[in-house]
């Protein structure tokens, strides 16, 4: 899970939204393919503590000990729920 600090959302010229996440020093596009936008595909609902967390599945490609890249599998916006 995502603080509110760790991911925006980005409103495009095209008027489509688009958004980030901020892992380690950096801030790395989320592929449109990965964001949910299914309720139904997102699992049970979360306790309540939680609902408004964003969810993120990613995989660092590491490089001398550091984060060089990341591959971002599924995002869901912190208020799908």
């Amino acid at each position: 899970m995502l603080d509110d600090s760790d991911w925006r959302a980005i409103d495009k010229p095209d008027g489509s939204r688009a958004y980030q996440i901020h892992v380690g020093s950096r801030w790395y596009d989320v592929p449109p393919k990965a964001v949910v936008n299914d309720v139904s595909k997102c699992g049970p609902e979360p306790v309540p503590a939680k609902r408004a967390m964003a969810k993120v599945w990613y995989a660092p490609s590491w490089e001398m000990n550091a984060i060089v890249n990341i591959n971002i599998y599924c995002f869901m916006v912190g208020t799908m729920y």
